[in-house]
Order: C-alpha cells, then sequence, then structure tokens
C-alpha cells in the first residue's frame, strides 16, 4: 500500500482553514448572528398565496405599517412564504392575517424572550458539556498508549478541529446567510451544529484510533510516517462514509421541501468540514504538536 504524506502539505491547509477562520470570524463580528425567534422570541407564520405571490418588499411594508416589531419574511417556493417577527402575542396574529387576508396559513408558531433566551444559553451550555465529555473519554480510552502524545492532548486537538474549525465555518456562513438572505439561526441549525460536532470528532477519533493501534504495533518508528500511514489506511473508510451520508442529504435538500432546507444545508456543510477537517488537519495538527514538543 502507497502511503499518501498528508502532513507533508500541512501548511497549505493551516493556512486554508485560518482564512476560513478568520472570515467566519470577521462575518460574525461585523454582521453577527440573525437569532431566530426560539433564541429570541417573537412568531413564524407559513402561509401561501393563492394566486400570483406580491413582492417580497410590498409584504413586509404593508405587515411593518401594522406595528408589529422588526418583520422578516422569507419567499418559499413559488407562492409560499414565511413571515418572522419579534412579537409574539395575539395580536401580532390577528394583525398580520388581516394583512395577508385570502393565503392559505400553514404553520403559526410564538415563543416568549424568555424562553427563548433559556434555549440559547442551554443550547451554549450543551455544546460546552459535549466538548468537555468527548476530550474526558478520549484521554480515557488513549491512556496506557505509549507514544510521543499524552492521551489528553488527542481530545483537545478532537474537539478543538471540529469546534473552531468546522463549527465556527458554519456559523459564519449562516452569519452572511442572516446579513444578505434574512436566514436566522434556529434550533435545527443548532442541532446541525452538535451533530457536526459529534460526526467530525467521531471521525477524528477513528482516525487518531489508527494512530494508537500503529503504535502499539510499532509498524513505525517515526511519528510523522506513523501518522500519515494512519490516514492512509483510514482514508477509504472517512471518505465513503461521508459521500453515502450526502448522497441521502442532498436528496432531502432537493425533494425535502423549504421546512428543511437551512437545517440539511447545515447539515452537508458540516459533513464536508467534517471530512476535510478529519482528513487533512487533525493528523497535521497531532504532528505538529509532537514536533513543537520535541523541540522544547
Amino acid at each position: 500500500m502507497k502511503i499518501i504524506e498528508f502532513t507533508k502539505h500541512r501548511k497549505v491547509y493551516y493556512i486554508t482553514s485560518l482564512v476560513l477562520i478568520l472570515l467566519s470570524v470577521g462575518a460574525v463580528l461585523i454582521w453577527g448572528v440573525n437569532p431566530g425567534i426560539e433564541f429570541s422570541g417573537g412568531s413564524i407564520l407559513e402561509t401561501e398565496y393563492e394566486e400570483e405571490r406580491p413582492l417580497v418588499t410590498e409584504i413586509r411594508g404593508a405587515i411593518e405599517q401594522e406595528g408589529v416589531g422588526e418583520v422578516y419574511v422569507q419567499p418559499v417556493g413559488e407562492k409560499g412564504i414565511i413571515v418572522r417577527t419579534s412579537s409574539s402575542d395575539e395580536d401580532t396574529y390577528r394583525k398580520i392575517s388581516n394583512v395577508l387576508e385570502g393565503t392559505t396559513a400553514h404553520y403559526f408558531e410564538s415563543i416568549g424572550p424568555t424562553v427563548g433566551s433559556e434555549l440559547k444559553n442551554k443550547s451554549i451550555i450543551a455544546i460546552i458539556i459535549a466538548s468537555l465529555l468527548v476530550i474526558f473519554y478520549v484521554a480515557i480510552s488513549f491512556n496506557g498508549v505509549e507514544g510521543p502524545i499524552r492521551p489528553l492532548k488527542y481530545g483537545v486537538i478532537a474537539v478543538g478541529v471540529a469546534i473552531l474549525h468546522d463549527v465556527l465555518i458554519i456559523v459564519g456562513i449562516f452569519s452572511a446567510l442572516g446579513y444578505f438572505f434574512g436566514v436566522q439561526m434556529t434550533i435545527p441549525i443548532a442541532v446541525a451544529l452538535l451533530t457536526t460536532l459529534g460526526y467530525s470528532i467521531n471521525d477524528t477519533v477513528v482516525i487518531f484510533d489508527r494512530v494508537r493501534e500503529n503504535l502499539i504495533r510499532g509498524v513505525e518508528r517515526d511519528f510523522r510516517k506513523l501518522v500519515d500511514r494512519s490516514l492512509t489506511e483510514t482514508l477509504g473508510r472517512s471518505l465513503m462514509t461521508s459521500i453515502t451520508t450526502l448522497l441521502v442529504l442532498f436528496s432531502i435538500l432537493i425533494f425535502g421541501g423549504s421546512t428543511l432546507f437551512y437545517f440539511i444545508l447545515a447539515l452537508i456543510l458540516g459533513i464536508i468540514l467534517g471530512t476535510y477537517s478529519s482528513i487533512f488537519l487533525a493528523g497535521s495538527f497531532l504532528y505538529s504538536w509532537c514536533h513543537l514538543t520535541k523541540k522544547k
């Protein structure tokens, strides 16, 4: 089997990822994240016109005149729209319904600001707790393996790459989508971020587990060659898992309707970024950390 020298071009991976991360951080700092009503409180209404749909600007203007607070109008399909407002009372629904008279309502939901703030805090706490648990789990799993890297560092790299690279870039992309197209950060997208976190970490741990096996077997004395061998041996598994998952997700994206669109889009981005970071970044970081430790 020919060993692919993944770590040889690690500086290219680092620079590429650093640029993407900086762009994502810049997007979040400049544009912020457009929170959905689940996090900020408000109401959401999905409805459909029986005949031709008016211009989105006309719909938004008519609703704003009713004094229902900040309004976001998103077109869906040929005749449908999704209306999001910062108000969450029954009077808001009545006013919007009057403006959209003659349409067929498919879905309505309202959430108070207190509940929204609680959901936001719990989502952040969930990510932190899940990350810490994974770090300790990986450290325990790799405990007792002799090698140039301590067990805890495997977990730190796996979680760090997943959060600082995969999740952060997705948040940056949705920050841009929120600014230019009014896309909101909703609970389903938060779930997609957690799923991305789990998928990326799982893929990375599989690679690290092969590194552990090769360390135990002593197949390579040079740690860099050992990492490259481990990446090459798990490459087929990583690619096939990602490709088959993406085939399903793209099918849902195309045929699943507008309700699932951004949730599935976030998952697709997560699978692609998670696969990239697991193959090109995680192993390279493992070698770089080992190399820096030896220099010290």
